[in-house]
């Protein structure tokens, strides 16, 4: 049960390490590189770059709605635009520094690379890590010591949705914090505010974000031992790196779906749905493995299975954590 707890916190525990990244260019070799990403012209983005969209999509935590219906490419301007105020105004500085990630839904890349961008023509400083889950952007977030990460990402949602995630660093997180940036979002275009170029020359750079990360998790856990295990990661943003964790553990567990492909082809990236579970119960079942995980879209939800195919209850994970959250605070 401990290793188990121990697993659950390999996906759970991001951005509590305190291991340093080191700056360079990174790249995902070619049998990770994910799939179903269509070439947008610059005609078709210009076309669909209409700054409307349906405010329902301003939600409490964060942004999300069907790509081409809700928002289009006109909202990330919007966007930019109110993040950098937000965050001029929260940190007293004229060059907020902001992490982005992306998942691997068909639009996410586009919108990245145009969210940067935006970004920069606002002086706010990007380091980029392209495909990643939110866990390892949220870890990045707080061991460099940046205002902001921003995942592009509808999380658990059908293929047809996208979304954009704001974390600030713990210095400024407030309570309200998406909520106020909501608001501004609402200012803005209410008042076609699209705000000024400034003349702050902004910088952005590629992080290797795999290694640094995988190196925390190593420091903080040492090791691991499974006989067997399943893993799904619903072609989403978590299967190059999942692979490489358990690598570094020296573990082999058996991988469906691993390959990110934002056309979602085998089952939505929803692991709380039965339905999408039966995948994974029939490989836990032909293989004999003690256990299976599912992972959501962008790799911060899990659920797990039993040998029997039996969903593992939340209340359980609470138990499983228990003796590493007793630990903890005894050690304070």
């Amino acid at each position: 049960m401990r290793l188990l707890s121990y697993l659950l916190l390999l996906f759970l525990s991001a951005g509590v390490f305190s291991a340093q990244a080191n700056s360079c260019e990174h790249h995902f070799s070619a049998d990770n590189s994910y799939k179903s990403s269509p070439p947008y012209s610059k005609k078709f983005i210009e076309t669909h770059s209409t700054k409307q969209f349906n405010p329902t999509i301003l939600r409490r935590g964060d942004i999300r709605g069907i790509f081409l219906k809700d928002l289009d490419f006109g909202f990330v301007e919007i966007f930019a635009e109110s993040l950098s105020q937000y965050l001029r105004k929260k940190t007293s500085s004229n060059q907020p520094h902001v992490l982005l990630a992306h998942d691997a839904r068909i639009p996410s890349a586009p919108l990245s690379d145009l969210l940067i961008e935006k970004l920069l023509e606002r002086g706010v400083h990007v380091d980029k890590i392209g495909l990643m889950p939110t866990p390892v952007a949220y870890y990045l977030m707080e061991t460099h010591s940046l205002d902001a990460a921003v995942i592009i990402t509808a999380s658990h949602n059908p293929k047809e949705y996208i979304g954009f995630k704001t974390v600030l660093n713990s210095n400024y997180k407030t309570v309200n914090s998406a909520i106020e940036i909501n608001r501004i979002i609402l200012e803005n275009n209410k008042e076609q505010k699209s705000g000024p170029i400034t003349n702050i020359k902004a910088q952005t750079k590629i992080i290797d974000s795999a290694s640094s990360y995988i190196e925390a998790l190593k420091t903080e856990f040492n090791t691991l031992s499974f006989d067997s295990f399943v893993l799904d990661t619903s072609n989403g943003a978590g299967g190059p790196i999942a692979k490489k964790i358990f690598e570094a553990f020296d573990l082999n567990p058996h991988y469906i779906n691993l390959t990110p492909d934002g056309a979602f082809p085998n089952h939505e990236p929803d692991p709380t749905k039965i339905n999408n579970l039966k995948q994974l119960s029939q490989k836990v079942n032909e293989t004999n493995s003690e256990f299976g995980i599912a992972l959501d879209g962008d790799g911060d939800r899990i659920v797990i299975i039993s040998a029997d195919g039996k969903i593992i209850e939340a209340d359980q994970y609470a138990y499983l954590f228990l003796p590493e959250l007793a630990e903890t605070q005894d050690s304070k």
